[in-house]
């Protein structure tokens, strides 16, 4: 993996520096944007822009991605694990980068909660890559798991909304993490969920969205073409999605959110399908 880059970036931080005396003012809607895999963008009204879990490919798990991912400018830049098709945080470029963030961080008209968890360690899909354990001899289970076996679930606030971002972790957070998420109303949950059930089975995912009832609930982590190859063995996330009754359209890689778009149910799902950005 590559080390910084950020000596060579040509931007710099005047932008926060303004937004940290409060000399901008926010406008809009909060918007969210779709690169493929896992990753998002949330732009915030006062244009504040968080990049949750660039991906990179690596030699030892084969091609999963056809292109690189792009060198998209940001402000902040956070991952949920440090497993490759989500930790490329030395290829945006970001003012801020945070890997495994846990606790609170602020800034403008933002705050990330970073809750510390685990990642899937028992999988159940059709392709049961935890099992790779026999193997390696490495034990995935926690709490003695190694480093690249933990999760961050982030949640972010902005613009009147909550954003939560599951990454990988395993359907039945800790106590902690289970109870915050059930105090504070999630208006857009993305879960990864995908025909080969790779991390959420789809009965994993649904009593994900019945425990929190987010206002709308968005699978990342399938299969799209032009993002990820079928060497991933992912697949989409379409069966799952057919299964829901409340199914919301979105037209393209972005999505706008406003306070009370979607009522906090936990019955809507959405997804961006083959709709991905690079810019």
């Amino acid at each position: 993996m590559e080390g910084s880059r950020a000596q060579s970036f040509d931007i710099n931080n005047e932008k926060l520096r303004k937004i940290q005396k409060g000399a901008l003012q926010p406008s809009g809607a909060v918007q969210v944007d779709y690169f493929g895999h896992s990753c998002i963008r949330i732009v915030s009204p006062l244009g504040l822009s968080i990049l949750i879990d660039p991906w990179r490919n690596d030699p030892d798990w084969g091609w999963w991605f056809p292109e690189d991912f792009p060198e998209v400018e940001v402000d902040i830049a956070i991952s949920t694990h440090a497993h490759f098709d989500h930790d490329a945080l030395h290829i945006p470029k970001a003012l801020i980068t945070m890997e495994r963030m846990v606790g609170a961080y602020a800034l403008g008209d933002i705050r990330i909660t970073g809750l510390a968890d685990k990642h899937m360690s028992a999988s159940v899909g059709k392709t049961r890559w935890t099992d790779i354990q026999k193997d390696t001899g490495e034990n995935f289970a926690p709490p003695g798991n190694n480093l690249h076996m933990d999760n961050i679930i982030y949640v972010v606030e902005t613009g009147g909304v909550t954003l939560a971002h599951w990454g990988d972790n395993r359907p039945d957070p800790d106590e902690f993490v289970d109870g915050y998420l059930r105090m504070n109303p999630i208006d857009v949950l993305f879960l990864p969920v995908d025909e080969s059930e790779h991390i959420l089975s789809y009965s994993q995912a649904d009593a994900i969205m019945q425990a929190y009832k987010p206002g709308l609930t968005i699978p990342i982590h399938y299969l799209a073409h032009g993002v990820n190859t079928v060497l991933s063995t992912l697949q989409p996330c379409d069966p799952w999605i057919q299964t829901h009754k409340n199914i919301v359209d979105i037209p393209s890689s972005r999505l706008t959110v406003t306070p009370g778009k979607f009522p906090q149910n936990g019955e809507a799902v959405a997804t961006f399908g083959n709709n991905f950005t690079r810019e």
